[in-house]
């Protein structure tokens, strides 16, 4: 019975600190601005730039900060891979971002939540979030670690794999 408790505790807090959609709308996550449907812009200030045409990929890097929606990604760098308007692989001919990729001590950050994590990649094909590396999530007091996170940006379901370990206080509550 403790096991069944202690499993139900766990999943209350991710869904907290994960900001699953729930019934009466979505509550925010750090992710939440790199979904694909999410309709901002994505703003991305760096050091230097280098663009890959032939591999249509650009390179920030060099205290990266990429913002979009309330969503805010620091790195060392990211790539950017993005769909040509006149490639065949951009459907109805439109361009925009295929997937981010950011390495060297990320952090994303929306309102009062942080996840941390060596690196990260954003696929707006698949709308999944997955950090790794030393993962640290962070809501208020809350804090949980693991060796890799996976968040489904839709649904709002996240999975902390390998070594996962939660500080939990009481009476915290993640915001509405």
């Amino acid at each position: 019975m403790t096991m069944i408790r202690d499993r139900l505790l766990i999943g209350a807090v991710l869904v907290a600190l994960a900001g699953p959609a729930l019934a009466q709308g979505s509550q925010p996550n750090p992710f939440q601005g790199f979904s694909s449907d999410s309709g901002s812009p994505v703003d991305v200030k760096s050091d230097s730039l280098e663009v890959r045409q032939s591999e249509q990929k650009a390179i920030f890097s060099g205290n990266v900060v990429a913002t979009q929606g309330a969503s805010v990604l620091t790195a060392a760098t990211l790539t950017v891979y993005y769909e040509n308007a006149s490639g065949e692989t951009a459907p109805s001919g439109k361009s925009g971002i295929k997937r981010l990729e950011a390495a060297g001590g990320i952090s994303v950050t929306s309102k009062d939540q942080k996840a941390t994590g060596a690196a990260g990649v954003f696929d707006m094909a698949t709308n999944t979030a997955r950090l790794t590396g030393n993962v640290v999530l962070v809501q208020g007091q809350n804090v949980l670690r693991g060796k890799e996170l996976i968040v489904n940006m839709k649904t709002g379901v996240a999975r902390v794999i390998g070594g996962t370990s939660g500080l939990f206080m009481p009476g915290s509550t993640p915001p509405q």
